[in-house]
């Protein structure tokens, strides 16, 4: 969703299955070139973030005990 609260895109999730493997189908429908994307720390994954500069967007990523290195620094 954007500031302003209106959807941009949504899938729905097996339910055998989690929400990672969305991430890419669920944003690559969007224009993200000089966008910011915000997402749990689920998402906090490198090939993300690589997929995403990639696409021309800005991420903040949360960063939890899921990468003790990463957190450390």
């Amino acid at each position: 969703m954007d500031h302003a609260g209106t959807v941009l895109a949504q899938r729905r999730i097996d339910t055998k299955s989690d929400e990672t493997p969305a991430f890419f189908p669920l944003l690559d429908v969007l224009a993200l070139e000089n966008t910011v994307v915000t997402a749990d720390a689920d998402h906090t994954q490198r090939a993300n973030g690589i997929w995403l500069r990639e696409q021309g967007a800005h991420y903040i990523a949360v960063v939890k005990g899921n990468h003790p290195g990463l957190l450390k620094r």
